[in-house]
């Protein structure tokens, strides 16, 4: 009542009012500027009021302004300013109060609220507190909101013990010494949202000391010097959500059945959320950072959700978990048809958490330093592909009871329990895992499928499966793990394929398993042991590669089980032993190959068969059983291929064919055995590229192959058919017999053997066969080739381009063959014959070599209708070719050096033989007919050189007769043509007989007509040839003439020189003018001017012309053909020059200047004889061409030109003047004079004095 600055009466329509007060504390100490207190339900205003200068330091310091035990008040747009050891605004037990638009400033606290209730804290600016910027404790219904708090030395809002029901919102909080926010102490029902929090030293905000039930959601905190938010482990129930801490998320929190949190509710106030969740147009959240700081907090949590969800291109970090609550980057539970890709996790607790969910996708994403980093429970058709792991400090993936899981294309790296641990079948395949602690941990799971993983450097096992059937791991690479490579305690497993070395203990474990196939691994350098099987049983052990493991390849340690079951495998380097038993006395080495050798199924080797037992296996089970050396099914399209394989024992092809089955097919490929390859009653069987120690013996087979490959020989023993024998290497030979047909055996190299066919059955079916361009090297024992059949067959065999050589009997022997052909084979140093063929008909043998054999070259006996054809045969101690009683026999073409014996023999009873067009040279004789010889023709053979005799025909016993021989030519210089004994024998057939070497020796004076001598040739016993051939002289149409340069009118002379050939010979000149002349020799005279080409033809008396043609050049008399300034009848009559060419001399100077303007020969270059020739005379030095001394010094022209002095100077004609002045001082002068002989030289001294030494 006596202050104006108060008015009302306390109602709510007149409350009392404070306004425009300001208070001056500094003058003195007081404990308030405004104290309002006990004003019970009175209402009242404090309204623009000021308090400054407080000094609290009377120890009770309430505030600037302080309300105790009131309430109903607003209070506004009042300040406080400079007061120490206070709080501006100190509310005691208020209620029902509005506190705003104030600003405190440099304060203990800014407002402080105490047991109070109903307060709204709104739009206030408090600035520099030394400790709070609005605090207050036991209270409750309290709203902060709005206010701008700055540069607190501690707190910029603290609210403790025993608050309930707080809403702090929108305010703006900076420079906090500590915390933006903190609730401590049991508060309740808490709300922080929407708050800016910058540049706060600790804290956003901080939930400390059994705190509960709160949301912080909405605020934006920058640069805050610890976390954003911080809610300790006693506080309980408190939601972060949707915080911005410096442009990074905390948390998102969505689930369809809670209305605020439903995907459409979030997307209000996340707008950066896209889509509309269908199959289109999916939820998405993409490109933005979860950050958790390191809080008991998930980033981003999706539940209870139908729609289709996409989370791409995010990053969530430092996500931690107190160890009883699970915290994830992402929680995804009762989902379906999600997709997580592209996205970045470190340091988070979970950093995928999946439940419940199916059909989704998690791909491409990268964890690092996580601890369970993906974990999937009661999934159902996931996928985890293409992520990468590192670093976990647990677990990098961990499936739960899922179904249908797909893990594939991951990288796992670095995590410290495992790579992958699950309960569930999934199919794992094309992952990485390195560097954890086991790579894979299989838990009780049946028909796992682990397929095309790498998994390495794991400091456990690389696999590591406890229980379950059925399980698949196949195309792994499994290295450098510190246990086993894979530990399996299952059964009915399949282990196939994988690649496993370098693990510290066993590459392959099986443990107290049974029932496992272990096939076609790679096992290799691993520490102890290949494969260890332990305590199980039916283990199939198939195929695999084991090699350099540390102790042993196979190490079986079991007292009760039989194993059967290992088969095919490879064992190489092992340390200790390939296999080893240790209890198990039962261990088969079958199809084994240890360090390089196969040992089979019994003591002969490996055999193939339509059945199997104990020494052999099927031919259906061979693929599976020996998988390294045999594939395919036997079919015609996939034949079974044995390959790679090196067998102790043989290796034996066994009853393929019952008839029924005959469509089996084997190919057999660089296959090696210790002893013998036997193919018996088994057709349709290839071999490449193999050696086989022992013998190749063919039985009852057909279809057979054996290609590049070695054996010590081949035998076809018994009914053997199309059979193929191609570029091999035999050391024994090779024998074809006992009803072998359609073979071919080609290129084959035998080193110390040769090939026998023997076939002396007529049941037998016919041969067709070749023998083609093979290398027969024999020894003292064999034939090259011993061929002996029946031969009222068609045997249809052709030998041929084949090597035979060094063999100790005949090269190839021929016995009672038919239809045979022996080509171009080679036949060297055999110790009897070449070849010999005997009783046997219709055989060509043609383009043959045979060399150095002991005896005959080639020998026919008792044969008929055979072919001798372009062979050569040298250097053979015996004859050449012998045809010994052989009937219809030609010998064609064939060259026959230096045979000891004759170059071609027929004896006894060999008749109606054509012996025609061969060369025969050195031999002993050249032809040889005796022993009743018949009705041969000897025809155009060239037998030269004979050391006795060219021919001869014998009669020895049995008379020779009806023999032709004509057309031969026989030049036997150190012995005689032809010797004859026998009658009745025609040595000419009547117009042309022999050429014989030594005829004009005989006959000097013979003239010949055509073809012959005039003159018959004597032969021994009245023998004559009487038509003599002379020889094929070949015309030459050579001439020459008087003149080839004439004037018009004049005659030219041409003379023949050249050769008639076989006269008489007809001559045909042609001069070119329309004229022809047909004598020897012949004249004509050219009336016409011009070039004429006048020709000779020379046709002799067998049909050979010679042509020659001369030049003939015409002139006119009055012409000058070479414009030299002479007439062509001066130069031709008088001058002798050559009217074609303007210099004839070729001197430099025309045939008409060197006559009519210098008188030197136009015929000589030099005519004065000087060395120079006359044009150089004339037009280079000037001399006269006709002196041989121009200058008349004595010295020749051409000499001076040499020397280099002058032809057209005299030096007797120069007189020298020396002239010394006396007026100079000259130290000295030398003067040297180099003069002819000859000459004299006067010196005057004119200067008067002497000249001295100096």
């Amino acid at each position: 009542a006596g202050y104006d600055w108060c008015s009302g009466n306390g109602s709510i329509l007149n409350p009392y009012r404070l306004e425009n007060i300001i208070i001056n504390a500094s003058t003195s100490p007081i404990e308030a500027g405004l104290i309002i207190e006990n004003t019970g339900t009175d209402y009242f205003i404090i309204r623009n009021c000021t308090v400054h200068g407080l000094n609290g330091t009377l120890g009770v310091s309430l505030g600037a302004f302080t309300i105790r035990d009131a309430g109903n008040a607003l209070i506004a747009n009042c300040s406080a300013n400079d007061n120490e050891n206070c709080t501006a605004l100190y509310l005691i037990n208020a209620s029902s109060t509005l506190i705003t638009n104030c600003t405190f400033e440099q304060h203990m606290g800014g407002i402080f609220f105490e047991d109070a209730s109903g307060l709204s804290i709104e739009e206030n600016h408090i600035s520099n507190p030394d400790y709070v910027g609005i605090g207050g404790t036991a209270s409750s219904v309290i709203g902060i909101k709005n206010n701008n708090i700055t540069g607190s030395g501690q707190h910029g809002i603290l609210v403790g013990e025993l608050c309930n029901l707080l809403n702090l919102t929108g305010n703006a909080i900076t420079g906090c010494m500590v915390t933006g926010i903190q609730c401590n102490n049991t508060i309740t029902n808490f709300n922080v949202e929407n708050n800016s929090i910058t540049n706060c030293n600790e804290f956003g905000v901080q939930v400390v000391e059994n705190c509960q039930d709160g949301t912080i959601s909405f605020n934006h905190f920058t640069n805050i010097g610890n976390r954003s938010t911080m809610v300790d482990n006693s506080s309980t129930n408190v939601f972060r959500y949707l915080n911005n801490c410096s442009g990074a998320i905390d948390s998102l929190f969505i689930d369809d059945t809670m209305a605020h949190y439903t995907w459409s509710a979030t997307q209000a106030v996340a707008p950066w959320i896209a889509g509309n969740g269908s199959a289109g147009d999916p939820y998405t959240i993409s490109g933005m950072v979860f950050d958790g700081e390191g809080e008991i907090l998930t980033g981003l949590t999706i539940w209870n959700t139908t729609a289709r969800v996409n989370v791409s291109g995010c990053t969530f970090r430092d996500y931690d978990s107190d160890g009883l609550i699970p915290t994830a980057g992402i929680s995804l539970t009762n989902a379906t048809n999600a997709t997580v890709t592209s996205n970045s996790f470190s340091n988070c607790d979970f950093s995928l958490y999946i439940e419940n969910v199916t059909t989704s996708l998690f791909s491409g994403n990268e964890f690092s330093h996580c601890w369970f980093t993906i974990a999937l429970a009661l999934g159902k058709n996931v996928t985890i592909s293409e992520n990468v792991i590192n670093s976990s400090t647990s677990v990098g993936m961990f499936v739960y009871n899922s179904e249908g899981t797909i893990i594939s294309l991951n990288d796992v790296d670095g995590c410290i329990d495992f790579g992958l641990r699950t309960n569930s079948r999934c199919i794992i395949m094309n992952n990485n895992f390195t560097g954890n602690g086991d790579g894979i941990v299989i838990t009780n799971v049946d028909n796992q499928n682990i397929t095309g993983n790498v998994i390495a450097n794991n400091t456990g096992c690389g696999i590591n499966c406890t229980g379950g059937f059925g399980l698949i791991v196949n195309n792994n690479t499994i290295t450098g793990n510190g246990l086993h490579g894979i530990l399996t305690h299952g059964y009915d497993g399949n282990i196939t394929g994988n690649a496993v070395n370098g693990n510290t203990k066993s590459g392959i474990f099986l443990y107290t398993g049974t029932g496992n196939l272990v096939r076609k691994n790679i096992i290799d350098e691993n520490g102890i042991n290949g494969i260890r099987v332990r305590d199980s049983s039916d283990e199939l052990i198939i195929g695999n590669w084991i090699r350099n493991n540390g102790e042993v390849g196979i190490n079986i340690t079991d007292d009760s089980h039989i194993y059967e079951g290992i088969h095919g495998n490879i064992l190489e380097g092992n340390g200790v032993d390939a296999i080893a038993a240790d209890g198990s006395s039962d261990v088969y080495h079958n199809g084994n190959s240890i360090n390089g050798i196969v040992y089979g199924f019994g003591s002969d080797g490996l055999t193939i068969s339509r059945d199997t037992n104990f020494y052999n296996i099927s031919i259906e089970d061979a693929s599976f059983l020996m998988p390294h050396w045999c594939s395919g099914s036997g079919s015609i399209g996939d034949p079974l291929r044995i390959e790679n394989i090196t067998i102790e024992g043989a290796l034996v092809i066994f009853d393929l064919d019952d008839g029924a089955s005959s469509d089996y097919h084997v190919s057999i490929e660089n296959v090696s055995t210790t002893s013998q390859l036997i193919i018996f009653s088994s057709d349709n069987v290839t071999v490449n590229d193999s050696f086989m120690a022992g013998n190749v013996t063919l039985t009852d087979c057909e279809n057979v192959s054996f290609h590049h490959s070695s054996a010590l020989s081949v035998s076809c023993s018994w009914q053997v058919s199309h059979v193929s024998l191609v570029a091999n290497n035999f050391i024994e030979g090779m024998n074809l017999g006992w009803g072998t047909t359609h073979f071919t055996v080609s290129g084959n190299n035998v080193t110390r053997g040769g090939i026998t066919m023997l076939h002396h059955l007529t049941s037998m079916p016919s041969i067709n066969g070749t023998i083609q361009g093979n290398i027969f090297s024999g020894n003292l024992s064999t034939w090259g080739a011993r061929i002996s059949f029946n031969y009222t067959q068609n045997h249809s065999v052709s030998i041929r381009n084949n090597t035979f050589k060094h063999h100790g009997k005949d090269g190839i022997q021929l016995n009672l063959g038919n239809g045979f052909t022996l080509f171009n084979n080679t036949i060297i140093n055999c110790t009897l014959n070449g070849i010999l063929v005997n009783g046997s008909s219709h055989v060509c043998m043609d383009d043959n070599e045979i060399h150095e054999c002991a005896m005959a070259g080639m020998v026919v006996s008792n044969s008929f209708n055979m072919s001798l054809g372009s062979n050569v045969i040298s250097s053979c101690a015996g004859n050449g070719i012998i045809l010994d009683g052989a009937l219809n026999t030609t010998i064609e073409g064939n060259e026959l050096v230096a045979n000891g014996g004759s170059g071609i023999a027929l004896v006894n009873g060999t008749d109606f033989g054509t012996v025609q067009y061969n060369h025969l040279e050195l031999n002993d004789v050249g032809i040889y007919l005796s022993g009743g010889s018949d009705n041969n023709t000897i025809f155009n053979n060239t037998v030269i050189d004979s050391i006795q005799h060219g021919i001869v025909i014998m009669n020895i016993s049995v008379d020779c007769s009806d023999n032709l021989v004509f057309f031969n030519e026989f030049i036997t210089p150190a012995g005689t043509n032809a010797f004859n004994n026998a009658s009745s024998n025609a040595w000419d057939n009547g117009s042309l007989g022999n050429y014989w070497g030594d005829y004009l020796i005989h006959y000097p004076n013979a003239t010949r007509f055509g073809l012959t001598w005039t003159t018959p040739y004597e032969i021994t016993l009245g023998a004559q040839d009487n038509h003599p051939y002379c020889g094929d002289f070949i015309p030459r149409a050579d001439f020459v003439s008087n003149a080839t340069t004439i004037l018009s009118g004049q005659q030219v002379s041409f003379t023949f020189t050249g050769d008639e050939g076989n006269y008489p010979s007809v001559f045909a000149w042609d001069f070119n003018d329309t004229t022809t002349a047909s004598s020897m020799n012949a004249s004509h005279e050219f009336t016409l001017a011009g070039i004429f080409n006048v020709s000779l033809a020379v046709s002799d008396h067998d049909g050979d012309i010679a042509f020659q043609m001369m030049v003939i050049t015409v002139l006119e008399p009055s012409g000058d053909a070479d414009a030299d300034g002479l007439t062509n009848q001066e130069e031709l009559e008088q001058f002798s020059t050559n009217p074609l060419e303007h210099d004839t001399d070729n001197d430099g100077l025309g045939d008409g200047a060197e006559i009519n303007q210098h008188s030197t020969d136009p015929n000589i270059q030099d005519t004065d004889g000087d060395g120079l020739i006359d044009g150089d005379e004339i037009n280079v030095h000037g001399t006269n061409p006709i002196d041989v001394d121009t200058d008349g010094d004595g010295v020749g022209d051409g000499d001076e030109i040499a020397k280099g002095t002058n032809p057209l100077l005299n030096p007797k004609k120069i007189a020298l003047i020396i002239t010394i002045v006396s007026s100079i001082m000259v130290a000295g002068v030398l003067v040297v004079i180099v003069l002819h002989k000859k000459d004299v030289i006067n010196l005057k001294r004119r200067s008067g004095r002497k000249f001295t030494n100096d």
